[in-house]
């Protein structure tokens, strides 16, 4: 995550209507405020982080991708982890257990990104390497 330096990032508020809590894009990250609100703080610090991993890695300025998004998850893990955060990258990886138990290991928010599983098994290999 070096490569974002001591840049400032702009945040910037997004619509109701998105189902997304947070994104990143080349003008910097948007957050949805209401969905923000409902999360637990481990789920807010893992969302931001995933989306500097974007930015981090210049993923903005191409289309998403399977790839990408478990490269920003791993980039989010690294980073919360050299932060000091890794109790919130190990409650989410219990969040994602969590979902996979509910709803099967196939599931997955969107076409674009991965399975809760193999987010869950990225995330796990990523914090056994941290």
């Amino acid at each position: 995550m070096s490569s974002l330096g001591a840049r400032d990032i702009p945040v910037y508020r997004f619509s109701k209507s998105e189902t997304s809590p947070a994104r990143a894009s080349i003008d910097g990250i948007w957050i949805n405020e209401e969905m923000f609100a409902g999360y637990a703080e481990f789920q807010k610090l893992y969302y931001l982080a995933h989306e500097l991993g974007h930015l981090a890695r210049g993923h903005c300025r191409y289309s998403p991708s399977l790839a990408r998004e478990l490269e920003a998850d791993v980039a989010a893990a690294h980073l919360l982890c050299s932060k000091g955060y890794r109790w919130a990258v190990e409650q989410y990886i219990q969040h994602l257990d969590n979902v996979v138990s509910c709803y099967g290991p196939h599931a997955r928010a969107d076409e674009i990104h991965p399975t809760f599983l193999q987010q869950r098994d990225c995330l796990a290999q990523a914090l056994a390497g941290a």
